[in-house]
């Protein structure tokens, strides 16, 4: 599925510089890869939370979980690639 015919989601990469989030300007490369990693990391953690419920600690968790067991077979990601989740 190309990135132009996504349904709008709440875990969408945006920006919020305004008062109202657009999507960011970016190639499509780029929100393809942005959207990989929100696919692959972060919904299987957070993806069934309500944006509003998910609180500081919460991020702070997925992180750890990342970097100790995230990657394939159990094994746990690079900071970096935490990081960039």
């Amino acid at each position: 599925m190309s990135t132009s015919t996504r349904t709008p989601s709440p875990w969408a990469p945006t920006s919020t510089s305004g008062s109202t989030p657009t999507p960011l300007r970016s190639s499509p490369k780029t929100l393809s890869d942005y959207w990989h990693l929100i696919e692959r990391y972060v919904k299987p953690h957070i993806g069934g939370m309500r944006l509003q419920s998910v609180r500081p600690a919460r991020i702070t968790k997925l992180y750890r979980d990342l970097i100790s067991s995230g990657g394939r077979s159990g094994r746990g990601l690079s900071p970096r690639t935490a990081c960039a989740a």
